[in-house]
């Protein structure tokens, strides 16, 4: 089990889990990926979206924790994963989104 705790996010606003193997690259190009044209001025794609997931946060608490299955394979021990957060947000800019600072883990076993 993938688990995540996001803290300090706005409150009960739609919002995306993004979660990636790379903060390098993706299938668009190189990572770092500038948003500015699409309305998002001084927004960047820092996560690759392997995978993109609708959360909801906590009532009022702005917290949140995240529990995704991941296969019982010992090759999965060490990998790399990449996260950000993208918060629907309406006074942001004409996208209406807004998106969180990266974040890196490395998958391994809970004692």
């Amino acid at each position: 089990m993938f688990a995540l705790r996001i803290d300090r996010a706005p409150s009960e606003d739609p919002a995306w889990l993004v979660l990636g193997t790379s903060s390098a690259s993706w299938t668009r190009g190189s990572l770092r990926f500038v948003l500015t044209n699409l309305g998002m001025g001084g927004r960047q794609l820092l996560a690759s979206p392997n995978i993109v997931e609708p959360i909801v946060t906590g009532l009022g608490s702005g917290r949140l924790w995240i529990a995704l299955p991941i296969p019982g394979d010992r090759a999965f021990l060490g990998a790399d994963s990449f996260v950000q957060r993208i918060s629907s947000d309406p006074a942001a800019n004409a996208p209406e989104l807004t998106w969180s600072n990266g974040g890196h883990g490395v998958l391994g076993i809970r004692a």
